[in-house]
């Protein structure tokens, strides 16, 4: 069980288990020959590296408002792990956060994307949040290759499995269905006024 944070130093651990919370500050590196467990009580954040697997039915956030997190292995999100992303701008690893993974990634469950600091999309904006060396397989829960979600203003996000070098994660801000919705309406009723008039 880690409970506090690893600040600017190294750790090797045969297997490692995050109950609470693990921040890897930047610069620090941390070995596991087994596997780092993120529990469905655990947080693992920070700007570090980890050399070995991952193993997250918690919650990963790269970055510390925003940042950079490297996975020096594989990744595997089970259907109860989350993955935590912020956005304050377009530069990767200062402005949004980005997991690196050299491994290859297994997803599911969740992915959670807040904007930080009154920052807004605008439409086409690119972020690329995983960069992934070796495979991937699944997808976060509920969000299919072309998925739009969220609400952020009057802008949504749309997902990408195929971005990159073709199997990294791209999200890319576009109009809200809603207002889409509401523009193809007001079309309608303009052509219809003109047929009519």
């Amino acid at each position: 069980c880690i409970r506090d944070s690893v600040n600017g130093a190294s750790g090797s651990f045969a297997s490692l288990n995050v109950d609470s919370a693990l921040n890897v500050s930047s610069g620090s590196i941390i070995a596991v020959s087994g596997t780092l467990d993120v529990a469905s009580t655990g947080i693992l954040a920070g700007n570090g590296q980890i050399n070995g697997d991952v193993s997250n039915a918690g919650a990963v956030g790269p970055g510390n408002s925003p940042g950079t997190l490297t996975i020096n292995g594989n990744y595997d999100q089970v259907s109860a792990g989350t993955l935590d992303i912020e956005l304050a701008g377009v530069v990767a690893g200062t402005e949004f956060d980005t997991l690196i993974v050299t491994g290859d990634v297994t997803l599911d469950g969740a992915l959670d994307v807040s904007l930080l600091n009154a920052f807004e999309l605008v439409d086409d904006m690119t972020f690329q949040i995983m960069d992934i060396a070796g495979t991937r397989t699944g997808t976060f829960d509920g969000l299919n290759e072309g998925s739009i979600f969220g609400s952020f203003g009057e802008k949504s996000l749309q997902i990408s499995y195929l971005g990159g070098d073709g199997n990294d994660i791209i999200l890319t801000a576009v109009p809200e269905p809603s207002s889409l919705a509401l523009l193809g309406l007001g079309g309608l009723l303009i052509a219809r006024r003109r047929r009519t008039g």
